[in-house]
């Protein structure tokens, strides 16, 4: 076990287990030795809804969570499946599947963060402890198997990515390219105002119990998953709000601000 943190000011440490983060629910996970019957998925719902992606440069708070719903959203919507009333998705059980692992796909970043892809490629070591954190999340939900879907997980993670770089980030769309996404769905937007409403919404329409075929799948998985997200949304718009006003307010001030030139800074 790495020592390295031992003695550490503000660092909780066990010999045997190593360091640890203290969740909203006061409990401890170890990153170096994670268990899945230590993951508590409120926990970490709630932190993926207060978790900006992208660093925060966007154009608006864009939490992991609201990334997670709308992925999956996206994947059934081009699998066809635009209506979760229906129960088209009894009949497509590895659509459903594939939709469910999405859905949770990125909720171990309320432990690891949600490290930029540039930033991963400079710490190569990092993979090392973000798969077992991300195999423990996911038996958690008794899902050991999840690895036989990552490639389509894969895909749709880079479907959303590709909407999410149009639409949230600042910038020509041509000014930088991106290599590896998809052209951006034309038919899939994210809106630049307030999502709360909306995404509160999407999550109800999801969860709905006569007809969303995820939770004839799996039960388990989809409520636990969804009924936290519907939580940590419902006790948090205000957080939403308020960073989006505060982000808006700062690009505007940022708009009528001269260009900084090397001149002016001597």
């Amino acid at each position: 076990m790495d020592k390295r943190d031992e003695g550490r000011p503000g660092v909780i440490y066990d010999r045997a287990r190593g360091s640890a983060i203290q969740t909203i629910s006061g409990r401890l996970f170890y990153p170096r030795d994670p268990r899945a019957s230590e993951v508590a998925v409120s926990d970490y719902v709630y932190s993926t809804s207060l978790l900006c992606r992208y660093n925060g440069h966007t154009l608006r708070f864009y939490a992991v969570l609201e990334h997670l719903v709308r992925a999956a959203d996206l994947y059934l919507r081009q699998a066809g499946v635009d209506d979760y009333r229906s129960p088209v998705l009894l009949h497509h059980k590895h659509r459903a599947r594939v939709a469910l692992r999405v859905l949770r796909h990125d909720l171990h970043e309320g432990v690891v963060g949600d490290m930029t892809s540039p930033m991963k490629g400079c710490v190569p070591s990092f993979k090392a402890v973000e798969d077992p954190v991300e195999h423990a999340f996911a038996k958690s939900f008794g899902d050991g198997g999840y690895q036989a879907d990552a490639a389509e997980v894969k895909a749709a993670d880079l479907a959303i990515a590709a909407v999410e770089r149009r639409d949230l980030m600042q910038g020509d769309e041509g000014a930088h390219q991106w290599p590896g996404l998809p052209t951006p769905s034309p038919d899939y937007t994210i809106p630049s105002d307030d999502p709360t409403h909306e995404l509160l919404t999407l999550i109800d329409e999801i969860d709905r119990p006569a007809g969303f075929g995820l939770a004839n799948i799996d039960g388990n998985m989809a409520a636990r998953i969804v009924s936290m997200a519907r939580r940590a949304l419902a006790i948090h718009p205000e957080t939403w709000r308020t960073e989006w006003n505060r982000r808006h307010a700062a690009l505007e001030r940022a708009a009528e601000l001269p260009p900084i030139t090397v001149a002016g800074l001597m």
